[in-house]
């Protein structure tokens, strides 16, 4: 699982480069989609946090199979993959 903030930094990040992608492409609707998520997710942030710590706090056990291990944005924006088919099938937990 590893630790929270750092996976969200990065995706966060990547997020923020596709929207400054977006702004210089002029799409301005997926610019404005990507910024009105990223308000709406630091809104929610403490009650996502606080879900997340009740639900950890009851699980026992956590069914990993089939879980990617890799990033998809990575993998669809700096990779170029643009099917789920096409994603390192050997990142996938067994």
């Amino acid at each position: 699982e590893g630790l929270l903030f750092p996976k969200l930094f990065f995706r966060m990040s990547l997020d923020g480069m596709a929207a400054i992608l977006f702004l210089v492409k002029g799409e301005f609707n997926q610019f404005s989609a990507v910024f009105k998520a990223h308000i709406s997710f630091y809104r929610k942030l403490r009650t996502f946090l606080k879900k997340r710590k009740e639900v950890k706090a009851s699980s026992t056990t956590f069914d990993r199979s089939g879980l990617f291990s890799g990033n998809i944005l990575w993998n669809h924006y700096v990779k170029g993959v643009k099917s789920y088919a096409k994603l390192n099938q050997r990142l996938f937990k067994k």
